[in-house]
């Protein structure tokens, strides 16, 4: 059975409706006011209108951790999150900044929900929540070991474990 008439006409305008639709879309995003702060914009993508509010006791509800120390998290995995050329983007197409990126692994390790909930939450692809969170486990792990203490007596291994079992978690 030889090819069908008109295919290669076919592709090729369809292949031009897409172009166009792909100029259309980044000129909406790149038309579009960008917020001042970093927390607003993110929390209104996550959230919608409704969270509007700059507090900081919402984003340490969120995140489990002060503005200040999310600042420097960001500034101690930087060099590896963005050393790799990545192609991370929300939905909509607009690409992950690093506190994007920071926020989203921290949100998985913070919360334990699945990768396809936080995944949807953020607008993006289980397999980027995925990967965003492997490379920021490995950048965590190559430049802030340093924060880490493990217990060096068994009197502390004693003591760590009667303050979990006092104050489980998940809550």
């Amino acid at each position: 059975m030889g090819p069908i008439r008109g295919l290669k006409r076919k592709k090729k305008s369809a292949e031009k409706e897409v172009d166009q639709n792909v100029l259309v879309g980044t000129a909406a995003l790149v038309s579009q006011p960008q917020p001042l702060d970093w927390w607003d914009g993110f929390s209104r993508r996550i959230s919608g209108p409704l969270s509007e509010s700059k507090d900081s006791k919402k984003f340490e509800s969120v995140f489990k951790i002060s503005r200040k120390t999310f600042d420097y998290i960001c500034s101690l995995v930087k060099e590896d999150m963005t050393a790799r050329q990545s192609s991370f983007a929300f939905s909509n197409g607009k690409h992950l900044s690093l506190n994007d990126m920071v926020a989203v692994a921290l949100r998985r390790l913070s919360s334990g929900e699945s990768l396809s909930n936080i995944g949807d939450s953020f607008g993006l692809n289980q397999s980027t929540v995925s990967q965003i969170t492997w490379r920021f486990v490995e950048a965590m792990e190559e430049r802030a070991l340093h924060h880490l203490q493990w217990p060096t007596t068994e009197a502390e291994t004693e003591n760590l474990k009667s303050k979990f079992e006092k104050n489980p978690w998940p809550p």
